[in-house]
């Protein structure tokens, strides 16, 4: 019989990646969640340079500490519930983002790369519309969860386990049968004389 040995995903690592935000959520499989860290904090970072804030650095320069303490022991929490969903300590999908997503995204970000640095195109205009793409990602979490909240209620959540990919799970030993211990047998009938 030709069975898969599944590999689970290193705590530790997914730990030491996330000093990059978002690092170790993507290692795991949560691309949305390792975007959408790396962008608060890429934000934050951007709010804190520009000198605009006038007394609220301190607020934000916490929040970002905390925010990237957090990301770290969030990407070590999702690889050990990974590798115990692989390990078929529960009946739930593996859970994971999909990759197209992220593929998505990197590849928009890689074309706009392109553009400036190969063929010398200005992106300056996006300095003034990124925050329509904060917009954009915002609006999408808003529908995405509206959707779920409505096929929860109409009974529907299966379809969403099901839709998502998962690794196949590994087989289970199976366990022989007990044999009935003969001896409490013979002890229950002396019991009852």
């Amino acid at each position: 019989m030709n069975q898969q040995v599944y590999r689970g995903k290193s705590p530790s690592l997914a730990g030491f990646l996330s000093i990059l935000p978002g690092l170790g959520q993507a290692y795991v499989g949560h691309y949305m969640a390792g975007f959408v860290n790396i962008a608060v904090v890429g934000a934050l970072i951007s709010i804190l340079e520009g000198g605009t804030l006038r007394g609220g650095e301190p607020f934000f320069a916490l929040f970002m500490a905390f925010f990237w303490i957090f990301n770290i022991v969030d990407a070590v929490r999702k690889a050990q519930v990974y590798n115990l969903r692989v390990q078929g300590g529960d009946d739930m999908p593996v859970p994971t983002d999909s990759p197209l997503v992220g593929g998505v995204i990197l590849t928009i970000i890689g074309l706009l790369l392109t553009l400036e640095i190969t063929f010398n195109v200005r992106l300056d205009w996006l300095e003034e519309a990124w925050p329509l793409f904060v917009l954009g990602a915002g609006l999408f979490l808003v529908y995405r969860y509206f959707r779920v909240r409505d096929e929860v209620r109409e009974g529907r959540g299966a379809s969403l386990a099901s839709s998502r990919r998962e690794p196949p799970r590994p087989p289970r030993p199976e366990v022989p049968p007990v044999a009935p211990d003969e001896s409490a047998a013979v002890v229950s009938s002396a019991d009852e004389s």
